[in-house]
Protein backbone atom coordinates (compact mmCIF):
# COMPACT_ATOMS: atom_id res chain seq x y z
CA UNK A 1 0.00 0.00 0.00
CA UNK A 2 0.68 3.02 -0.72
CA UNK A 3 0.65 5.80 2.54
CA UNK A 4 -0.17 9.75 2.85
CA UNK A 5 0.10 11.51 6.58
CA UNK A 6 -0.13 14.86 7.46
CA UNK A 7 -3.09 16.53 5.32
CA UNK A 8 -4.24 19.48 7.02
CA UNK A 9 -8.11 18.15 7.83
CA UNK A 10 -9.86 15.15 7.94
CA UNK A 11 -12.09 16.48 5.36
CA UNK A 12 -8.79 16.80 3.10
CA UNK A 13 -7.94 13.00 3.32
CA UNK A 14 -11.68 12.54 3.06
CA UNK A 15 -11.41 14.18 -0.24
CA UNK A 16 -8.20 12.75 -1.73
CA UNK A 17 -9.47 9.40 -0.95
CA UNK A 18 -12.64 10.02 -3.07
CA UNK A 19 -10.73 11.33 -5.43
CA UNK A 20 -8.07 8.53 -5.53
CA UNK A 21 -11.26 5.83 -5.79
CA UNK A 22 -13.46 7.72 -8.51
CA UNK A 23 -9.61 8.68 -10.83
CA UNK A 24 -8.31 5.73 -10.12
CA UNK A 25 -10.57 3.15 -9.33
CA UNK A 26 -8.31 1.62 -6.48
CA UNK A 27 -8.96 0.81 -3.10
CA UNK A 28 -8.71 3.32 -0.35
CA UNK A 29 -8.27 3.54 3.86
CA UNK A 30 -8.70 6.56 5.88
CA UNK A 31 -7.61 6.12 9.46
CA UNK A 32 -7.91 8.95 11.81
CA UNK A 33 -4.89 7.59 13.98
CA UNK A 34 -1.25 5.89 13.54
CA UNK A 35 -2.41 2.87 15.41
CA UNK A 36 -5.45 2.19 13.21
CA UNK A 37 -3.32 2.50 10.18
CA UNK A 38 -1.07 -0.41 11.66
CA UNK A 39 -4.21 -2.56 11.63
CA UNK A 40 -3.76 -2.92 7.73
CA UNK A 41 -0.25 -1.53 7.17
CA UNK A 42 2.89 -1.82 9.12
CA UNK A 43 4.44 1.28 8.29
CA UNK A 44 8.11 1.52 10.09
CA UNK A 45 7.81 5.42 10.89
CA UNK A 46 6.22 7.98 12.79
CA UNK A 47 3.11 8.94 10.69
CA UNK A 48 0.77 12.06 11.52
CA UNK A 49 -2.60 11.63 11.22
CA UNK A 50 -5.11 11.80 9.53
CA UNK A 51 -3.37 8.91 7.31
CA UNK A 52 -4.65 7.13 3.84
CA UNK A 53 -3.52 4.20 2.76
CA UNK A 54 -4.04 3.56 -1.31
CA UNK A 55 -3.80 0.39 -2.93
CA UNK A 56 -1.21 -0.82 -5.09
CA UNK A 57 -1.94 -1.51 -8.75
CA UNK A 58 0.51 -3.23 -10.45
CA UNK A 59 0.39 -3.33 -13.79
CA UNK A 60 1.48 0.39 -14.61
CA UNK A 61 2.70 1.03 -10.47
CA UNK A 62 5.26 3.56 -10.93
CA UNK A 63 2.99 5.92 -13.44
CA UNK A 64 0.13 5.44 -11.19
CA UNK A 65 2.34 5.70 -7.94
CA UNK A 66 3.35 9.60 -9.14
CA UNK A 67 -0.55 10.31 -9.91
CA UNK A 68 -1.32 9.45 -6.40
CA UNK A 69 1.56 11.20 -5.40
CA UNK A 70 0.05 14.08 -7.10
CA UNK A 71 -3.30 13.58 -5.79
CA UNK A 72 -2.11 13.77 -2.50
CA UNK A 73 -0.44 17.25 -2.95
CA UNK A 74 -3.42 19.10 -4.22
CA UNK A 75 -5.07 17.47 -0.91
CA UNK A 76 -1.82 18.76 1.50
CA UNK A 77 -0.96 15.16 2.15
CA UNK A 78 2.61 13.89 2.20
CA UNK A 79 3.62 10.92 0.73
CA UNK A 80 5.18 9.06 3.60
CA UNK A 81 6.35 5.52 1.62
CA UNK A 82 4.75 2.19 0.93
Amino acid sequence: MQVFDRFPTYADAIDFAIKVRKTMRLETIICRTEEQAAEFDLFPFELTSPIVLVARFYPIQEEVERLVEKFASEYGGTFAGT
